[in-house]
């Protein structure tokens, strides 16, 4: 067959494979997999390019083809494919950086031993394209392979990509490629204590900070979930929150009395995790200066069960600390002016058995209200 035929074939069958469900697994089931896989390695530009193309078509309809897809070893060509000289085969990059990232997504998550061979070449791609779908999908396989596991997280820090992902949350970025780069910043953060402060070593607390105040909603809610995972780090690390310059803790307070619920909650949880390991110090700032216990207070005739469940851990984490260190008191004498009793007691009732029990905790254990 001439490279002709087999390019206008690889073609059909693309278009084949963009169509319904049935359609995809009846070319699964004729071999089509590996014959795109083998099309990819015959050196013609245009074929490789179209085969790359079919197989980030197939591999997005569901995990079960995708791993039937690295499984025949995909990942290598495509690899090199991605690789190639920009601009001059920017088609080429932009559709194998595509088919990468479709490699890499969906639930349960793919073996990190068959994706991994992409980091190399994603960072290059998010350093050096200059062209916004290619580092759009090159940030979301990162995101994708980063939710693997801690040992992914650790090969995608080692290419140095850290102070790059941080230098691209900034209002000037492409609002997809934020997304994408705010996405990944967050499941790095999600990892462990040493890959949380390679993260803040690269500055990403001052910068996350920033986009706090971004009139999208969607980024300042993945801002928020971003700054929670290091709020649920070390003691250090939840301080290196409260001494960013920026300050972080008195936007994060400005979201939750005055954003949406699914932000307000977000924002929510930077307190409450804060709240673990933060210092005394750091729990008087929140509460005499920020007001942390009327905002709260605030919260408790909201109707959204996730926030209430929250807002309530909060106060009690509040008045815990407050116990421990012997100024309850005062605390309580603010919940009280506040109302908070009448409050509490009426979320006995709620239909929640969660909510309904911490709000009893903390009546019992800080209030001597049976």
């Amino acid at each position: 067959m001439t490279q002709e035929l087999q390019f206008e074939a690889a073609w059909a069958l693309t278009n084949i494979a963009t169509g319904e469900d049935r359609f995809v697994t009846t070319l699964v089931e004729h071999g089509v997999i590996p014959i795109f896989v083998r099309l990819m390695r015959t050196g013609d530009m245009r074929i490789v390019e179209q085969s790359a193309w079919g197989i980030g078509n197939m591999a997005g309809e569901n995990p079960e083809i995708r791993d039937l897809c690295l499984a025949e070893g995909v990942m290598p060509p495509l690899v090199e494919a991605a690789g190639r000289e920009l601009p001059t085969h920017v088609g080429m990059v932009r559709n194998a950086t595509w088919t990468v990232s479709n490699l890499c997504r969906g639930k349960p998550k793919p073996s990190l031993a068959l994706v991994s061979p992409a980091i190399p070449v994603l960072a290059q791609l998010t350093r050096a394209a200059n062209d916004v779908s290619i580092i759009t999908d090159a940030c979301w396989a990162f995101s994708f392979i980063a939710d693997i596991s801690e040992e992914a997280v650790d090969m995608i820090l080692a290419t140095g990509i850290a102070s790059h992902l941080v230098s691209l949350l900034n209002g000037s970025t492409p609002l997809t490629i934020m997304t994408a780069v705010l996405r990944t910043v967050g499941t790095i953060l999600s990892g462990n204590e040493g890959q949380t402060q390679r993260m803040i070593d690269a500055g990403v607390i001052p910068a996350l900070g920033e986009l706090l105040e971004m009139d999208r909603k969607a980024i300042r809610r993945e801002a928020c979930w971003a700054l929670s995972n290091i709020a649920g780090g070390s003691s250090q690390q939840v301080q290196a929150l409260f001494d960013a310059t920026p300050p972080v803790f008195p936007k994060v307070l400005e979201i939750v009395r005055t954003s949406t619920m699914d932000v307000r909650k977000e924002a929510l949880w930077v307190v409450r995790n804060g709240l673990d390991s933060c210092s005394w110090e750091s729990i008087l700032y929140l509460v005499d200066t920020l007001q942390v216990l009327c905002v709260l207070c605030g919260l408790l005739s909201k109707s959204d069960e996730d926030v209430l469940k929250v807002t309530l851990q909060c106060m009690h984490k509040l008045l815990k600390r407050a116990t421990d260190k012997g100024h309850v008191d005062r605390f309580i004498a603010v919940l009280e002016d506040m109302g908070a009793i009448d409050v509490l007691e009426n979320l006995q009732l709620h239909a929640s058995s969660e909510i309904y029990e911490e709000a009893l905790t903390i009546l019992e254990t800080f209030f001597s209200v049976e």
